[in-house]
């Protein structure tokens, strides 16, 4: 293969998709990805776009690459995250996911279920609360 070949071939595979990390297709389109994040469209949203774009990535990726990306535009070499921050990481992941919509049918009725239950929960717990409190109010 030629030099100017294969000057084309990788041109033609830095424009495309096919074999780019998750990382360096997110930096193609980050500036519409922060433009996103400042208008606050929720990151379950931007993920579930991407995914629909092809761009599949988890949460977790996600934040990481856009860390890395923020750091790199910045100048500064971006820190390899310690155990530490990655549990606080895994925390935010679970905290955010808690508060973005369930995106589908079957998580919409799985989220309600699961509301339904801690609320006959709490239920039970304060008729349990009260009862105690009345056999009390009755030994006085």
């Amino acid at each position: 293969m030629d030099k100017k070949t294969l000057k084309t071939e990788l041109l033609k595979a830095a424009e495309g998709t096919e074999g780019r990390s998750q990382a360096a297709q997110l930096r193609d389109i980050i500036d519409e990805v922060e433009a996103a994040i400042a208008a606050g469209v929720k990151r379950a949203v931007i993920l579930e776009r991407l995914a629909k774009a092809g761009l599949m990535m988890t949460a977790t990726n996600f934040d990481s690459a856009l860390r890395r990306i923020r750091q790199e535009r910045k100048g500064t070499k971006p820190e390899p995250p310690n155990q530490e921050r990655r549990q606080e990481a895994g925390a935010m992941e679970q905290h955010d996911e808690a508060l973005d919509a369930p995106v589908t049918p079957a998580d919409q009725e799985s989220a309600a279920l699961r509301e339904t239950l801690a609320l006959g929960e709490k239920y039970r717990k304060e008729r349990r609360e009260a009862a105690k409190q009345e056999r009390l109010n009755r030994k006085k």
